[in-house]
């Protein structure tokens, strides 16, 4: 895919911005490219609606949008989410030759962020124990494993999992995440 003119983007455009003027900015840096602009807005009341007005306990929009932006754009069969504060050196498009094989995500590891920095190993050891859900492990859990850097994610939605909005959601409420309190504990 080394030719931009066969891959489209989609931007979405932080709340505040006028998605016309970001759009003619936008074409003169990919003139030959097929561009699409949506407002944040647009999207977040999509993913509310869809997901029946959830708000996501501890997490901003941003940060559970590219897991979301499936439910209301299921035809996508693969795309790259980029963080607005994300500088991009290359061509976008080489990542979209990238394999994914059985995975429905493909990022970058932060070990800057190890797991034990957002929950505590016995409260995640107990719930475990005790909670049955799908996307509960039965394996222990690797506390000092790499985080994902979801600044830069490559998706292909038809491989997330149904649940993983719900998933999202529960994880947020059982650890107690809250914006004050990253850790977990």
């Amino acid at each position: 895919m080394g030719s931009p003119d066969k891959v489209h983007f989609r931007f979405f455009i932080p709340e505040g911005h006028d998605n016309k003027v970001s759009y003619f900015k936008l074409k003169v840096l990919f003139p030959h490219s097929d561009l699409e602009i949506f407002g944040q807005e647009e999207v977040k009341e999509k993913v509310m609606t869809a997901n029946s007005g959830v708000v996501y306990a501890g997490h901003t929009f941003e940060e559970v949008a590219p897991f979301l932006i499936q439910i209301i754009y299921s035809s996508w069969s693969k795309f790259i989410y980029i963080s607005p504060n994300v500088i991009v050196k290359g061509r976008v498009e080489e990542l979209f030759g990238s394999n994914l094989t059985s995975y429905a995500v493909g990022g970058i590891e932060d070990c800057s962020e190890r797991l034990d920095n957002y929950v505590n190993s016995e409260v995640l050891a107990a719930i475990q124990r005790t909670a049955s859900k799908p996307w509960i492990s039965v394996t222990p859990y690797a506390m000092k494993a790499c985080m994902l850097d979801s600044s830069i994610l490559l998706i292909d939605p038809r491989k997330l999992d149904k649940d993983l909005g719900k998933a999202i959601l529960w994880w947020s409420k059982v650890l107690n995440w809250s914006k004050s309190d990253s850790n977990g504990s």
